[in-house]
């Protein structure tokens, strides 16, 4: 059973991406400022590159709880693709948010290997929300996992 309906990014609704954007990224251990006419500047060129997948969730009465990007691009060893799920949130609290996530990371797995013929899609987590939770979701959805990442900050 579908919890959200899955709307596609486009030039009418980059105010609400960016809205729930800024939520993530003030839960998130990012620490830069987020800067709201960047961020509409790259959605709005963002939803109209073949490369780049974009879609919201909308609960029954309209409002947005969710969203998910991802992105596909060459590797460098081959001309083949590989996608990244370049980022995902459904807000806290939402009723059946874990169901509405994967809805969301299942369009985007649909998207990545039926419509632009990924031979993977990397995905993980970045923000230090809940890695633990994170790492239960993906696998969970059959992801596994593949190497580790890390971070250096330049301070």
């Amino acid at each position: 059973m579908s919890h959200a309906i899955l709307v596609p990014v486009c030039e009418e609704n980059v105010v609400d991406i960016v809205n729930l954007a800024e939520e993530l990224m003030s839960l998130s251990r990012y620490k830069e400022p987020f800067d709201r006419s960047w961020a509409l500047h790259m959605a709005n060129t963002c939803c109209n590159l073949p490369n780049m997948f974009g879609r919201l969730a909308m609960l029954e009465d309209g409002s947005y709880c969710g969203f998910i990007i991802g992105s596909t691009s060459h590797v460098l060893y081959s001309p083949k693709l590989v996608s990244t799920q370049e980022t995902i949130y459904v807000r806290d609290g939402t009723r059946f948010r874990a169901s509405i996530g994967k809805q969301l990371m299942n369009a985007l797995t649909h998207w990545a290997f039926t419509v632009r013929k990924a031979m993977i899609l990397r995905t993980g987590e970045t923000s230090g929300i809940s890695p633990k939770g994170v790492d239960a979701f993906f696998k969970g959805l059959g992801f596994l996992p593949l190497g580790s990442l890390y971070i250096k900050e330049n301070i």
